[in-house]
């Protein structure tokens, strides 16, 4: 079975995903239904990108993720153009992995039984 990436970029990049782990999923659900769309994922990506810029420069750097738990090759597959660091255009531009895997019927809705598998994976494998 392939590992999953750490929290971080799991959700966030999700594509890679964030750092609060699968604590956030709970605030993804912004109107509280038990579900999450595409849309309140996205939300809460955005956050997280927000949440990972430690200085607020609008970029990401191979320390600033590092210190979230992300790997050199995760950061260097998100940094698009090659210039050592992830814009939040390329933070998120890039697939929403973990949305695409748990969505298991497609609907673009994470409904509670593919929240709680995403839950579940992202603390096996330390988020």
């Amino acid at each position: 079975m392939k590992r999953l990436l750490p929290a971080a970029f799991l959700l966030a990049l999700a594509s890679p995903a964030f750092a609060q782990g699968a604590g956030d999923l709970g605030r993804a659900d912004a109107n509280g239904d038990g579900a999450i769309t595409r849309a309140e994922f996205d939300a809460l990506r955005a956050a997280s990108f927000a949440r990972l810029d430690g200085d607020g420069d609008g970029y990401l750097t191979e320390a600033e993720t590092q210190a979230a738990g992300s790997r050199a090759q995760r950061f260097a597959r998100a940094d698009g153009d090659g210039d050592g660091r992830v814009s939040r255009q390329e933070f998120l531009g890039q697939p929403p992995r973990a949305f695409i895997r748990f969505d298991a019927n497609r609907d673009n809705v994470l409904d509670s039984a593919e929240v709680e598998r995403l839950r579940a994976a992202m603390q096996r494998f330390g988020g």
